[in-house]
This record gives structure tokens, sequence and C-alpha cells, in this order.
């Protein structure tokens, strides 16, 4: 099974809107979202399943990453911020697609993806990508694949 953890785009400063929760994805946000999804789909990543968190920003950044890999958005509670390695393991266990993709928030995708692969420090930038392999969602159990920021996009 490969997951790969998405972190939404770049949004509105906190403050700039009533709550964190309708916080939108800056301009750039978009853009940078968009380069990464379209860098991906070239280098022939594929995605069966789309999840992602209710907040606005995740959920821009997931009508963008859908409308490049032609996959429909399916909007989870489970995503929401503060999500923990528990609450991965509750989404990934009834999943039939060994390729899956879940679009949250930091420091809880970073977080659970250190879990997974054992330690290290991972860090996701926003638009940032990392994509983990393993055959059980346990700490530990995963190898890490590839870790892809928009600036290494932009720079290539």
């Amino acid at each position: 099974m490969e997951i790969c953890f998405f972190r939404h785009g770049e949004a509105e400063l906190p403050g700039a809107t009533a709550t964190d929760e309708e916080r939108q994805l800056t301009e750039t946000g978009r853009d940078d979202t968009r380069l990464v999804a379209e860098t991906l789909q070239r280098a022939g990543v594929v995605f069966g399943r789309l999840f992602t968190s209710p907040l606005i920003r995740a959920r821009q950044t997931a009508e963008i990453v859908g409308e490049v890999f032609g996959l429909p958005p399916q909007t989870t509670e489970l995503l929401r911020p503060g999500v923990g390695l528990g609450e991965i393991q509750k989404l990934l266990s009834d999943q039939p697609s060994s390729h899956v993709l879940l679009i949250g928030h930091e420091p809880d995708l970073s977080r659970v993806v250190s879990q997974l692969i054992g330690g290290g420090r991972i860090r996701l930038a926003t638009s940032g990508v990392a994509c983990v392999q393993m055959d059980r969602v346990e700490p530990g159990a995963a190898r890490l694949m590839w870790l892809v920021a928009p600036e290494v996009v932009l720079s290539a």
C-alpha cells in the first residue's frame, strides 16, 4: 500500500477571516498546489482514492488535485487538525485502494509520517507531499518513498 500525505497549499494568514476553518488558499497556494499535482501526474504517480480534511483550505487543495488526477475528493472529519495515527489507521482500515492520497494539516501529517517510518523528522511545506509504502498501518512499518516540496519543483 502506498499512502501519500499532501499538506494543503498556502492559506490566508490567521485572522484574515472570521475563523481558522474559513481560511482560504492564496493565489500562490493555488498555483503551487497545481504545479505539484501536475508534476506528480507527469511523473506517473496514480491515486485510487483522495481524502481531505473538511477545512476550506484543504478542500480547495483537494479540488485542484482531484481535477488534475480526475479523482473526486472525499471529505472526512478524520483529517481535521489534530489528527493522529489512530485516525489514519481508522480511515485506511477498509480501503480497497492501494494508492491513497490524504490532504490535511501540519504538524499532524509530518508527525504521522515520522511515526510510520519509525522516527526521523519530516516537515511538509505547504503544497508538500510525502509518500510512504507499507504492508500495514503501524508505527515503524513504512518506508519513505519520496518527499516533494513546491520549491524543488520550481527549481527543476
